[in-house]
């Protein structure tokens, strides 16, 4: 199963955001789209893969 939370982080304040992260990361295929990695919770940005889509292509993020 994947799971997919679309900019869900942008609503949620930081602790709320680990919680969610901590109980979806491991052992689990997780898509989570941001408008902002500095919504995301810097531990888990470590241990995920990050993408950006530009202009309709999907590149490593910067």
């Amino acid at each position: 199963p994947l799971l997919l939370l679309d900019d869900v982080l942008a609503e949620l304040d930081p602790q709320r955001q680990q919680l969610l992260l901590g109980a979806v990361g491991e052992g689990h295929q997780c898509l989570v789209s941001a408008t902002h990695l500095q919504s995301c919770v810097a531990d888990w940005q470590q241990r995920a893969q990050l993408v950006e889509v530009r202009a309709g292509a999907v590149l490593p993020a910067a």
